[in-house]
């Protein structure tokens, strides 16, 4: 078989390699970072903080307000102003940060996010 076609077939199998492959751990501050800025993304009029309604809709415009995020926000809005702020989202962050790493390393690894996942169920999905 021709060099190129092996570099061929090479590189079209390693997407699929890597797919099967765990993800490698993430320090602390990625991990917060990423969790923050996907609870930011909610931020739907870009003032800096999350309101009930923002949040409610998941960051989706004329999404359905869901009862288990609108219940959720009501635990994180910790002033009850109605609104998520900066202080209020950094608290959370940390928080869950504490509880997914398990062995208090500062890292994330697979084993950790997969213990932390919540289990599926068909209720579960959609509360989501």
């Amino acid at each position: 078989m021709p060099v190129f076609m092996l570099a061929i077939l090479s590189a079209m199998a390693a997407p699929a390699i890597a797919q099967d492959a765990p993800r490698a751990s993430v320090d602390g501050a990625t991990f917060a970072k990423r969790l923050s800025d996907r609870m930011m993304a909610a931020d739907a009029d870009g003032d800096g903080r999350i309101s009930a309604a923002e949040w409610a809709a998941g960051g989706r415009a004329g999404a359905a307000a869901n009862p288990a995020r609108t219940r959720r926000f009501a635990m994180l809005d910790a002033n009850k102003d109605g609104f998520l702020d900066r202080a209020e989202i950094t608290a959370t962050v940390a928080a869950r940060l504490r509880r997914v790493d398990g062995n208090g390393d500062g890292r994330i690894d697979a084993t950790e996010r997969a213990a932390a996942r919540p289990a599926r169920t068909p209720a579960a999905a959609t509360a989501d």
